[in-house]
């Protein structure tokens, strides 16, 4: 049985959501990273953009549960990544 958030719709859906998480970080990243931690950055912002035009593509196909845990990874990261702005920010404040 397929689970409601394996669909092809809602996989879609996440997709949208880490290209916008991914378009905020990258502005955030541009206004107040540099050196290792803009690489970090741009790294997770390169997995988000890419697990996204998976899904988009339809690259899942007969591989839902692959495919969520893709968008997971890509979310936990984004997560992680955010964080270490913050960090990366109150050091420099």
């Amino acid at each position: 049985m397929m689970d409601e958030a394996s669909t092809p719709e809602a996989l879609r859906h996440e997709a949208r959501i880490l290209l916008t998480e991914a378009r905020a970080l990258s502005h955030a990243m541009i206004r107040s990273a540099s050196g290792a931690t803009a690489h970090r950055l741009l790294n997770t912002i390169t997995l988000a953009q890419g697990v996204a035009a998976f899904i988009e593509a339809g690259g899942y196909q007969g591989q839902e549960d692959h495919a969520r845990t893709l968008v997971a990874l890509a979310h936990r990261r984004l997560q992680e990544a955010r964080a270490l702005l913050a960090q990366t920010r109150r050091h420099a404040a």
